[in-house]
């Protein structure tokens, strides 16, 4: 039997051993593998300096360009502080202010008339105030029936917008009209102001330069077209205002008018406060 078995394991074919084809093939394909990722690392490495060079020469430029903003605007500032309020533009027609109670919507109107006095236009003045929270606003709601009172003009206040509307039908022809509106009314009396006067009417922000960034955010989401006619207020009360002035080229905001109590426009010539005051 042990002889039998060796005749027959002699006689079968012996299987050819693949082993030595599977490894060179191994070698083969890790070597492609190691190649391309060594093509990889080489694209990579000079693939990523161009694309942080042109992201920073894009920073760069964005860079640019703000500072350029933040120059004009403080150019322009600069500018109107050396006039009058009355002088900085033309206040004919239909002036609408917006602002948040403390803002000095009433001051900037009371240094335009002061200004306008001297050209005896007083007498084509109108002052209209509208404040749908009069309960809740009453001391800053007679801030123009003072002004009228002491400049000797018409003077008129609506808590209703309603009643704003048709006084606003009954302009006509008008001359100087003043507004003062509370941020809270703003987007029902900007649909009226639309429609209700077939003069032009001209709206203004009043922004203090102490105000919050948060508060200057909202107004860019609701009324980002009024930071193109922005009325700076309360300069004398900022000792640094790189932080305001950065922000405004952030916002592409542009400057119509500058009131300070330390500029060349000095002419508080109502005290507010203290009539307010003694009348409650």
């Amino acid at each position: 039997s042990e002889q039998l078995g060796r005749i027959v394991s002699k006689s079968e074919p012996k299987a050819t051993s693949k082993t030595p084809e599977i490894n060179e093939l191994m070698k083969t394909i890790q070597a492609d593998l190691s190649d391309l990722r060594n093509k990889l690392e080489t694209q990579a490495n000079t693939v990523t300096p161009i694309t942080k060079a042109r992201s920073a020469l894009k920073a760069f430029g964005k860079r640019e360009k703000l500072i350029d903003r933040q120059n004009q605007i403080s150019d322009t500032i600069a500018k109107l502080l050396d006039k009058n309020l009355s002088e900085q533009r033309s206040w004919r027609g239909i002036n609408v202010f917006y602002g948040m109670p403390g803002s000095g919507k009433t001051r900037i109107i009371e240094s335009i008339l002061s200004g306008l006095s001297e050209d005896d236009a007083l007498s084509d003045c109108t002052l209209i105030q509208l404040n749908s929270n009069k309960a809740d606003n009453l001391q800053s709601f007679d801030n123009l029936a003072k002004l009228g009172k002491h400049f000797n003009i018409a003077s008129f206040s609506e808590n209703n917008l309603n009643d704003f509307e048709a006084r606003l039908k009954r302009l006509v022809n008008p001359g100087y009209v003043f507004i003062e509106v509370c941020c809270q009314d703003l987007t029902e009396t900007r649909k009226i102001t639309s429609k209700v006067n077939e003069s032009e009417i001209k709206e203004y922000l009043c922004l203090s330069a102490d105000s919050a960034p948060s508060s200057m955010f909202q107004l860019v989401e609701s009324f980002p077209d009024l930071l193109q006619s922005i009325v700076l207020t309360r300069l004398d009360l900022v000792c640094d205002i790189d932080d305001m002035l950065s922000l405004l080229a952030e916002l592409s905001a542009s400057i119509a008018g500058v009131y300070s109590q330390t500029s060349k426009d000095d002419n508080a010539s109502v005290n507010l406060k203290t009539e307010i005051t003694s009348n409650i």
